[in-house]
């Protein structure tokens, strides 16, 4: 009963480790502890499913977190590695900003995209973060995967309205970080389908299709005609009321 109103954003999977460690890959996390969200979120969920198609040998010790605590759990050598899924520049902005910890790549980005669904390659761009730009040092493969903004289906369309509007509004994209968000981008339907009223407001200046163009041509067409049959019938009653005359 889910639809779609928006694809709003894209999150990244960050695999943070501190500046000291050995680790260089997803695949040297075999055996290590590694914090991986709190039971029931994003990162959470993809951490499991990408530990579990990695197959490591020896397997990895999944340990729950938060974002707020992770710092302090890597420092204090409860973990040695955290896997988060996250929008880039914002959430672990301040963790990497502190020049202790770094991040680690994904080498199988495409193996692991074909065998987990929804997921995607992707880069982390060089230098979006670190106190002077500096992390990662060159583009980072990753994955992603897609946020999107869902309703149940029977929720009324002026409200649907209201929400896409408040969605695109500048100020809105500006203090939620997310910057290319338009609509263009927001109305790709994922795997369900957009709600009829999300459908209706992204068309409101599409171009007619070529169904819409012979519905609007044979109304016009009809319209045409009906003026044309009422003249006819005006001027057959003028020229009958001169005749009388």
């Amino acid at each position: 009963g889910l639809q779609m109103v928006a694809a709003v954003d894209r999150e990244y999977l960050h695999i943070v480790v501190p500046s000291s460690s050995e680790i260089q890959d997803l695949t040297d996390l075999a055996g290590k502890r590694v914090a991986a969200g709190i039971e029931g979120t994003g990162s959470g969920k993809l951490t499991k499913l990408i530990v579990a198609a990695s197959s490591f040998d020896p397997p990895v010790d999944l340990v729950p977190t938060t974002r707020e605590s992770v710092a302090d759990q890597l420092s204090g050598g409860e973990v040695d590695a955290a896997m988060f899924v996250a929008d880039m520049r914002r959430e672990l902005k301040p963790v990497l900003a502190s020049g202790e910890f770094h991040l680690v790549g994904v080498k199988a980005t495409e193996a692991l995209a074909q065998l987990l669904f929804d997921v995607d390659a992707a880069e982390i761009p060089a230098g979006i973060y670190g106190s002077n730009l500096s992390v990662p040092p060159e583009p980072l493969p990753t994955l992603s995967v897609q946020t999107n903004l869902v309703v149940r289906e029977d929720v009324p369309d002026n409200v649907i309205e209201q929400l896409i509007e408040a969605l695109y509004d500048f100020r809105v994209r500006r203090d939620a970080w997310l910057p290319e968000l338009t609509e263009e981008t927001g109305r790709h339907e994922a795997d369900l389908p957009l709600h009829q009223a999300a459908v209706e407001y992204y068309s409101r200046n599409d171009p007619l299709t070529s169904d819409e163009f012979e519905i609007a041509a044979f109304f016009l067409a009809a319209i045409v005609a009906l003026v044309s049959v009422i003249r006819a019938l005006l001027q057959w009653y003028r020229a009958r009321a001169k005749t009388r005359k």
